[in-house]
């Protein structure tokens, strides 16, 4: 009689085959699923910056004119956030036209 303590080799190599075909399956979709949340957060930043100019505007009589300073550190630096917004996507968010946009597409 064969004393069958453990699993054969066969048996490892079908889950591990089962692993891999699942991970191959996953992995993109969540990279997909990641990618996608950080282009929804940097526009809800957008959103949020958008707001926050229009006030600096109505309180100032102008648009916020950042000169040694990034927008939302001026933003920060007139009580109207609370700490300075960072690009998801690592762009730095600008004034054009009077509208907010960041530039991580551009680079």
């Amino acid at each position: 009689m064969l004393n069958k303590d453990g699993f054969t080799l066969m048996e490892v190599l079908v889950v591990v085959a089962i692993i891999s075909i699942l991970a191959a399956i996953a992995v993109p979709n969540y990279l997909h699923a990641l990618e996608s949340s950080r282009q929804d957060a940097c526009i809800a930043n957008i959103e949020i910056l958008d707001a926050q100019v229009e006030r600096y505007r109505l309180k100032n009589g102008e648009l916020p004119k950042p000169e040694n300073q990034t927008l939302t550190e001026l933003l920060t630096e007139e009580k109207l956030l609370s700490k300075p917004v960072e690009c998801p996507l690592g762009g730095e968010y600008e004034l054009e036209d009077g509208r907010v946009v960041c530039n991580h597409e551009q680079e």
